[in-house]
C-alpha cells in the first residue's frame, strides 16, 4: 500500500473512532427497566426489578420479619441499592431503588452485577403475610407465615 493509501485508512479509523467516542456516553446512559417505575431523574435513581424474594427464619420471637432480596444491577456503573416497604394490612410491596453514583455519562461496562439484600418488613403479626415485589416478568408475590 502506498502512503496515501495509508493516509486515507488512518483518517478513516480516526473519524470511526471520534464518532464511537462522541456516542459513548449516550450510548451507555442508564435506562428504567420496562418493570420499574421511574423515581426522579431517570438518568440517576430508578426501580430495578428483582430476581427472586425469599423468606429468612426469625431467630428470636422479638426479631423483625425479613425477606432476602435478589436482583441484578442494570450495568457496571457505581450505584447504590435503597429499598423501601410498603405495607397494607398483611400485603407488602417491596421496591428496590437504584441511585448511580458515578459521574454524569459516564461510561460503563453493560456487565450485570448481582445483588442480595436482607430487607425488614418490621415487627409483623402472626399470620399470613403477601410479599408484593416486580421482576422482569411482571408483579410476583410470595406468601409468607409468620408465627
Amino acid at each position: 500500500m502506498n502512503k496515501s493509501g495509508v493516509l486515507i485508512v488512518c483518517a478513516l479509523l480516526g473519524l470511526v473512532g471520534i464518532f464511537a467516542f462522541q456516542n459513548c456516553g449516550q450510548m451507555s446512559a442508564p435506562q428504567a427497566s420496562p418493570a420499574g417505575e421511574i423515581k426522579q431523574g431517570a438518568d440517576r435513581v430508578y426501580e430495578i426489578p428483582l430476581v427472586n424474594v425469599r423468606p429468612t427464619e426469625k431467630s428470636a420471637a422479638t426479631e423483625s420479619t425479613h425477606v432476602v432480596l435478589d436482583g441484578n444491577f442494570p450495568d457496571g456503573c457505581p450505584a447504590e441499592l435503597t429499598t423501601s416497604v410498603e405495607s397494607n394490612g398483611t400485603v407488602h410491596r417491596v421496591h428496590a431503588i437504584v441511585t448511580k453514583t458515578g459521574l454524569p455519562n459516564q461510561v460503563c461496562t453493560m456487565a450485570l452485577r448481582v445483588f442480595e439484600e436482607k430487607v425488614s418488613l418490621g415487627d409483623l403479626p402472626p399470620g399470613e403475610h403477601t410479599v408484593q415485589f416486580e421482576t422482569d416478568e411482571g408483579l410476583k408475590t410470595l406468601t409468607i407465615t409468620v408465627n
